[in-house]
């Protein structure tokens, strides 16, 4: 999939120093897969803690 991203300039910095020696596209990737993956793991959790309440 390709589409054009627009970062604002005051992020620059910070991605120009965090990116380390990857790409800022290998960057940008890495920092979505840690966003999906944290978000499927909050809602793991939640639905699980849901389910031990119900069996109490």
């Amino acid at each position: 999939m390709n589409f054009a991203l627009r970062i604002p300039d005051y992020y620059k910095k910070d991605i120009e120093y965090l990116k380390g020696n990857v790409s800022i596209n290998q960057f940008i990737i890495n920092a979505v897969a840690e966003k999906i993956s944290s978000l499927k793991t909050a809602g793991y959790m939640e639905k699980k803690q849901k389910m031990d309440l119900l069996k109490r």
